[in-house]
């Protein structure tokens, strides 16, 4: 979820940077950005319990028992990564909108909507696609900090107290899972670039 929360957010502020470039929208997502990337978990994490489970007490405090313990944590652990995706989408799409063929497609009366639609946007998606891989297996086993703040009985959590407890068994059977997860979002990636570019498929 908390991937999913950082496409959602990241992906088309990064976007809207672009296609607003030095604007106050520019502005704000640079901000956000920088911001979100720089703030540890175990800043946001604490903060957001303070806030909104302590003071206006919207949300519990801990624990994964239902759909609104996921908001929190959700959060905490997304709103770095949206923010790494919104400069990743933003510094693709201005390389991208400088390149010869949008000037062509341009100069050939295309409306610019679809420009960017699909022109644009799916040569500066490649990018955030190939981060998104790797980040999917930071999320899975680096989760441990945002785990640990909201107890909740995550893989992350149970790595580390294996590994504190020279449980073995366990610490190799997460190994393999973990590394089967990423494998299968390389290969997901891979898939995803011959969607995004026809180039890649035909070769």
């Amino acid at each position: 979820m908390a991937f999913g929360l950082a496409i959602l957010i990241g992906v088309p502020a990064g976007v809207v940077a672009a296609l607003k470039h030095n604007t106050w929208m520019d502005y704000s997502a640079i901000f956000y950005s920088t911001i979100g990337w720089a703030i540890p978990i175990f800043i946001v994490g604490p903060v957001l319990i303070l806030a909104f489970s302590l003071r206006l007490k919207w949300f519990p405090t801990s624990r994964w028992e239902g759909p609104e313990y996921w908001v929190l944590p959700t959060i905490t652990l997304g709103t770095a990564l949206s923010a790494y995706f919104a400069r990743l989408t933003r510094g693709s799409m201005l390389e991208t909108l400088q390149q010869d063929f949008v000037r062509t497609a341009q100069a050939k009366g295309l409306p610019y909507r679809t420009v960017v639609m699909k022109h644009v946007l799916r040569n500066s998606l490649i990018p955030v696609v190939t981060q998104a891989g790797p980040l999917l297996g930071f999320v899975i086993t680096g989760s441990f900090l945002t785990e640990w703040i909201f107890s909740i009985p995550g893989l992350g959590r149970t790595y580390i107290s294996s590994v504190s407890n020279r449980d073995y068994s366990v610490v190799m059977g997460l190994a393999v899972l973990l590394s089967s997860v990423i494998i299968l979002a390389n290969l997901v990636v891979d898939i995803i670039y011959g969607i995004l570019d026809p180039r890649i498929r035909y070769e």
